[in-house]
């Protein structure tokens, strides 16, 4: 993983199944983040994906910081001030926190803070998101 051989990493990591797969991906969209190609970390999320587990939930906190703290714009459209790893991401902690039914599928009451921030940053996100609506 430290020489930047994720496939390697994905397929060693799928023979002990898909937990371990999702921590690989975790720590893969990390290193994209710091790495600054915050899309790219998106889309690790997006194709491996993620899941509420205490081991993973720090990794997802670091890449939502790293992301909402970047000051470039990347966006595929023009007109938009709102990067386009913003809406991957929202979509991202969407399905961990909400699911397909977009029922929430965690007691927030009682959840680890870890969980707390991501839905903080799912807010911010979706905030973010509707600026890209209003934009077009």
């Amino acid at each position: 993983a430290q020489k930047g051989m994720w496939d390697k990493v994905y397929k060693l990591a799928s023979k002990q199944g898909k937990p371990m797969v999702v921590r690989c991906a975790a720590m893969h969209a990390e290193a994209e983040a710091k790495a600054g190609r915050f899309a790219q970390a998106v889309n690790v999320l997006k194709k491996q994906g993620c899941r509420v587990d205490e081991a993973n939930l720090p990794y997802y906190v670091r890449i939502c910081r790293l992301v909402l703290s970047d000051g470039t714009v990347e966006s595929k459209n023009e007109n938009s001030i709102v990067p386009d790893a913003h809406i991957g991401l929202r979509d991202v902690l969407y399905q961990l926190l909400r699911g397909s039914a977009g029922e929430s599928k965690i007691n927030m009451r009682s959840a680890p803070e870890e969980v707390k921030q991501l839905d903080r940053f799912l807010k911010v996100l979706h905030l973010s998101s509707i600026r890209r609506v209003c934009e077009q």
